[in-house]
């Protein structure tokens, strides 16, 4: 490769290049199989090297340096060797591309995807992460995108993602932020619906009680698909940041409004936020956040239509305050709450 490529490979995954680079960088990777993998393995080392996104533009010249150097057939060993010794130790990320060059370019691309996946064909691991009530986890994915996840929620996906695509199943709610890799498109499958994206950031609230699945967008851009029966002919949606695809699982209809950002991403940050909520959404959300059953001795006899938010709050200082404002006096048992509306 000469200079150029590697300028615009380090542009490509930094999010600095032209739409003219883009385009170059785009004809390169289509000559062959062999450019294409060997962007994927710098891809996946990029990011994973956080430390150096502040000087990208200026990395590759150090990077072409240090893979000619190590593509000389006597310091392949040593390459090899240096690799291993350094074990789970942090790389800085020009040594961590030389060393997937030398692999990829000299021992074979074959080779190096068994060697780091430890697994191919048949019998892939896959991972499954599960919140209970009152919990809340970020898992980070082998490809450096991360997901936070709401209590009483679960993902589900391949402990290492194939060569072509990235996908992850969810059942409740969570929040992705994706790592950029345009060759492979990141896939959240929730039922009948599919989310789409190459580098972004969104919400999916997409709990099984509930007839509609949310898909908020935060920054860049998804594509969102139904595979509902009614649906087949249906095309895309596309969503812009500050836009939402709300699908109603019943009628199988999905639409695109703007939602408010606050609100929708409260939950990843410690704050219960509530907006124009009446008594069951109050009680699904509480008895979600903090784990707990409640019990209403008496339904209220008005209507409840409530908008606010808590902030890191205990079970007990919410109930306060929501029963200073609404009547009620509350009484807490280990997992179980009663909740009574004053005359």
């Amino acid at each position: 490769m000469d200079d150029r490529i590697y300028q615009l490979i380090c542009l490509e995954l930094s999010g600095e290049a032209s739409e003219v680079d883009s385009k170059e960088l785009g004809d390169w990777l289509a000559q062959s199989e062999q450019n294409r993998s060997v962007y994927q393995a710098m891809s996946q080392y990029w990011i994973s090297t956080p430390e150096v996104y502040t000087s990208k533009k200026q990395t590759y010249s150090k990077l072409k340096k240090r893979i000619d150097a190590s593509n000389q057939v006597g310091d392949l060993k040593t390459e090899e060797n240096s690799i291993k010794s350094i074990g789970t130790r942090r790389l800085t990320f020009w040594m961590k591309a030389a060393a997937i060059f030398v692999v990829a370019l000299g021992l074979g691309w074959t080779a190096y995807v068994s060697l780091n996946t430890g697994n191919s064909g048949p019998g892939i691991e896959m991972v499954v992460k599960q919140n209970p009530t009152g919990q809340k986890s970020t898992i980070f994915l082998s490809d450096g995108s991360k997901v936070v996840l709401n209590a009483d929620s679960k993902v589900s996906y391949k402990k290492d993602f194939s060569s072509k695509e990235r996908v992850i199943k969810l059942e409740g709610e969570a929040f992705f932020e994706v790592a950029k890799d345009s060759l492979r498109p990141f896939r959240v499958v929730t039922g009948e619906v599919t989310t789409i994206a190459l580098g972004t950031s969104f919400n999916i609230d997409a709990f099984p009680e509930r007839d509609n699945i949310e898909i908020s967008l935060a920054t860049g851009k998804v594509e969102v698909k139904s595979s509902g029966k009614s649906n087949k002919n249906m095309e895309p949606l596309y969503l812009e940041p500050g836009e939402r695809a709300s699908y109603t699982l019943s009628t199988q209809d999905i639409t695109k409004q703007k939602f408010d950002l606050e609100q929708v991403l409260a939950w990843k940050d410690g704050i219960i936020y509530f907006k124009n909520a009446n008594q069951k959404m109050i009680i699904e959300k509480l008895e979600r956040w903090y784990g707990v059953q409640i019990e209403v001795v008496n339904d209220a006899q008005k209507t409840i239509d409530i908008s606010t938010k808590f902030e890191n709050a205990s079970l007990s200082n919410v109930l306060k305050s929501l029963g200073y404002t609404l009547g009620f006096e509350y009484n807490i048992n280990d997992k179980k709450v009663n909740i009574e509306y004053l005359n």
